[in-house]
């Protein structure tokens, strides 16, 4: 019993806390949520891109700033920096500036449970839309492997676009079994679609309760676009 009112004012105090925060904070905050349990400042930065017409530069450094904020008030932590193999901007004298990307984690799991509980419906299934339009972006310009593109096919589960979805999955099951000879494979792909099929009518998977597709059957291939 003391653990779970403990647990209540947790909750409450992160709801207090939320409420307090700067616009900014509590748009990232929500994004980070949505991509997982972690996420990175270069996915953050692509999925704002998807509805900002400012530069990538100035999109980073205000994604930083509020990321920092989170993290002076413990909700999120630094996992790990690396310098992403790619451009962000052209200089003045068109010199390239890598990008220096960060791994963020919420720095407790009830951060992002209680985050994903107070946002919208709506909300949750833009957030799943535009991280799902930045991976098509990337997957554009990149090698890709198989995981990644079940990840994909989840955001587009989650977003309630099954239109999209089911494009995805008939083009990784095709591969499977046509290039691959996994036609096993193919059918689990085919099956998890149509399962998105049926519960966007019956809505249990509308609000972010659809669950992602499983990618243990998949194998680790890297196909170049």
């Amino acid at each position: 019993e003391r653990a779970s009112i403990t647990l209540v004012a947790n909750i409450l105090g992160i709801i207090v806390l939320s409420d307090s925060l700067d616009v900014g904070v509590r748009n990232i905050l929500n994004i980070g949520a949505v991509l997982g349990k972690s996420f990175t400042l270069n996915e953050v930065t692509a999925v704002l891109k998807e509805n900002h017409d400012m530069r990538e530069q100035d999109i980073r450094k205000e994604s930083v700033e509020s990321l920092e904020l989170a993290i002076a008030e413990g909700i999120l932590r630094t996992e790990e920096t690396a310098v992403a193999e790619v451009d962000v901007d052209k200089g003045k004298n068109g010199d390239e500036n890598k990008s220096v990307d960060v791994t963020y984690a919420f720095y407790h799991s009830i951060w992002q449970t209680t985050i994903l509980s107070l946002m919208l419906d709506s909300r949750k299934r833009d957030v799943h839309r535009k991280i799902a339009l930045s991976m098509e972006a990337q997957m554009v310009k990149e090698g890709r492997d198989f995981a990644f593109q079940t990840k994909l096919l989840g955001h587009w589960k989650c977003s309630g676009n099954t239109t999209k979805l089911t494009e995805l999955a008939l083009e990784i099951g095709k591969h499977f079994e046509e290039k691959l000879g996994l036609p096993t494979q193919s059918i689990r792909i085919y099956e998890e679609a149509l399962e998105a099929w049926k519960d966007e009518e019956s809505s249990e998977q509308i609000g972010g309760k659809c669950t992602h597709f499983n990618t243990k059957f998949i194998p680790h291939v890297t196909v170049r676009a």
